[in-house]
């Protein structure tokens, strides 16, 4: 299983955080688990084979969120 984090600026409540899982998941039905937190400022993804994190960034940015760095 791989682990993935991407530092996301620009969620400010619960409901920026259920946007991006709610899309992210829909977007990339491999993902074993999507969890956006907002006070960490990161989104953490969870999938068994290799991700396109260019991908998951680009639909992360169009929602109008910053990614600022992915591990």
């Amino acid at each position: 299983m791989k682990v993935y984090t991407l530092k996301v600026e620009g969620m400010t409540c619960p409901h920026c955080e259920m946007i991006i899982e709610k899309e992210l998941k829909t977007l990339f039905p491999e993902l074993i688990l999507v969890k956006a937190d907002r006070n960490k400022k990161e989104v953490t993804l969870k999938v068994l084979q290799e991700l396109d994190l260019n991908k998951v960034s680009k639909a992360i940015e169009k929602l109008g969120y910053k990614i600022t760095e992915t591990e």
